[in-house]
């Protein structure tokens, strides 16, 4: 029995020592075969040691996913982990993995619950005395309240986290000069210029003073160039560019742990000098995100890896190497957990117009502008460009499936944004047979539907006519914890329209588009 603890005390230890050297993946396959271990021995699984064991090999399983940005296994061990903290009665350890299960919802974009979390996790911080705690709390549900666009709650819960750390005092500085930048974002967006301007030179004042020279060299530079973009547009371009360098140079000297802050400034001169054209510059950043890459596989962070390959993609396309732009987009795309890395690649290869359409979806990952609606002509003139990213998506998406395809008919079940993909008109090579023209092609909203369709008798439906319905007016729809207002979508309705002309049909548009209303029809 004394050999199997001491079997489980060295794992313990060896999962750390391969968390400090940051190889992540490895520990977290240590960790899971200990707690096999553990389940399987005669120590029985209701001990003491049992239990202690138990519940420090899933802290190390929690902390091991969060490192890595893995937030579905991290949410799925902390929420187990959180349950056999409460079983022991341990205030401080409870608040701790509430609050960064909190931060967990907080990158999920689940504000609500987040907020639910953060609150909870301030309030035993609060019971227990634990200041710096309580501050962090404050600090991070401000960002919570920007992110759901209430500022002035953002900046009053920001003002809190400030007024503790500076009662703290010296031990605090770092917590200080994070609240000072928060609120400089805050203030911003409550157009509050003045003060934000106030609060950025305190951030910067209290980062040289704690002797964090070298972050704030870098954040000094890349501030400039932002400003320099947003207030002279185009002109200044080569300007940021320079100002981003200077951010990237000084970031690596930092070491090994801000290689994830140099990672961002390789994206952003890369998108900088893509933008003017550069083509050596685009060479010179293609090389930092391999480098970069090699990091992040190593370490084990798939959501950097997958927008590092979605860099090297942009990279390579730019540079006219197709084959390889098209291997790390595809790489990008099979990483993409949300879908915002697949609908990112989608626009680089420019086939899918931004546009008010017949979707329902509430994608988050694809947020629509009126700047960028107003650019967009969907039919617009079929250009040689055009012809070959239908090709490059066609090879991503159709090519590894062809063999497959051995139907004259092809039944498709777009998820989120896929709806935006053209199949129809995908190209097997540029200037080539569309997709249409080969097969039959079905568009089915869910498979549920498709059951349904599937399920019903020959002639329950009508085999003569056709029901045209667009727009159909949906008002304010729940989802994800918020309350969203959609709009008209005139687009549709038009498109609607035009078609009902062509087949002779009354067309079923917004408060037209209900049950009865359908159904009668037939």
């Amino acid at each position: 029995m004394e050999k199997e603890k001491d079997k489980i005390r060295t794992g313990t230890v060896v999962a750390d020592f391969l968390r400090n050297t940051e190889r992540n993946p490895q520990a977290i396959e240590l960790c899971k075969e200990y707690l096999v271990l553990l389940n399987n021995s005669a120590l029985g699984i209701e001990s003491h040691f049992t239990k202690v064991r138990k519940c420090d090999i899933y802290v190390g399983i929690f902390n091991l996913h969060n490192n890595i940005s893995n937030d579905k296994n991290a949410e799925r061990c902390g929420i187990k982990l959180l349950s056999m903290i409460l079983d022991f009665g341990d205030k401080k350890e409870e608040a701790i993995v509430t609050l960064n299960l909190a931060e967990i919802y907080r990158r999920q974009r689940r504000f609500l619950k987040a907020e639910e979390l953060y609150e909870k996790a301030i309030k035993i911080k609060n019971e227990i005395g634990d200041k710096n705690g309580e501050a962090r709390g404050y600090s991070q549900l401000g960002t919570v309240f920007h992110s759901l666009c209430e500022y002035q709650k953002a900046k009053e819960y920001c003002e809190k986290a400030l007024a503790i750390n500076i009662e703290i005092g010296h031990r605090a500085r770092v917590g200080v000069a994070l609240n000072y930048r928060n609120l400089r974002v805050v203030l911003c967006s409550l157009s509050e210029y003045h003060k934000a301007k106030e609060y950025h030179e305190k951030a910067l004042a209290t980062n040289m003073e704690i002797g964090n020279r070298a972050r704030v060299v870098a954040k000094e530079y890349h501030e400039k160039a932002l400003a320099i973009t947003m207030e002279t547009g185009d002109r200044e371009r080569v300007a940021a560019k320079e100002y981003h360098e200077k951010a990237l140079a000084t970031n690596m000297e930092i070491g090994n742990r801000a290689r994830v802050v140099a990672k961002e400034y390789h994206e952003k001169a890369l998108a900088i000098t893509m933008e003017t054209g550069d083509r050596e510059g685009v060479a010179r950043a293609k090389e930092c995100l391999e480098k970069e890459l090699a990091v992040v596989t190593e370490t084990g962070n798939k959501r950097h890896e997958a927008s590092n390959n979605q860099g090297l993609g942009a990279a390579f396309e730019k540079l006219g190497k197709y084959d390889l732009a098209e291997e790390h987009l595809k790489k990008a795309l099979l990483m993409s957990r949300n879908n915002a890395f697949f609908n990112k690649s989608l626009h680089r290869f420019g086939v899918l117009p931004i546009q008010r359409c017949e979707d329902r979806s509430l994608s988050e990952t694809m947020p629509i502008s009126l700047h960028e609606e107003s650019q967009v002509d969907s039919r617009g003139e079929e250009t040689q460009e055009t012809n070959r990213r239908l090709h490059l998506c066609s090879k991503v998406i159709t090519s590894p499936v062809a063999e497959l395809l051995t139907e004259p008919e092809i039944v498709i079940v777009p998820e989120r944004s896929l709806y935006r993909v053209p199949f129809a008109a995908l190209r097997d090579q540029p200037g080539g047979k569309s997709l249409v023209e080969t097969f039959k092609i079905r568009d089915i909203p869910s498979l549920t539907t498709l059951k349904l369709i599937q399920d019903c008798p020959a002639d329950y439906h009508s085999q003569a006519g056709a029901l045209i319905v667009g727009d159909p007016k949906v008002g304010r729809a729940r989802y994800r914890e918020k309350t969203h207002n959609s709009t008209s979508l005139t687009g549709a309705r038009k498109e609607a329209e035009m078609i009902g002309q062509l087949l002779g049909v009354q067309p079923f548009v917004r408060r037209e588009c209900h049950k009865r209303g359908s159904t009668s029809s037939n």
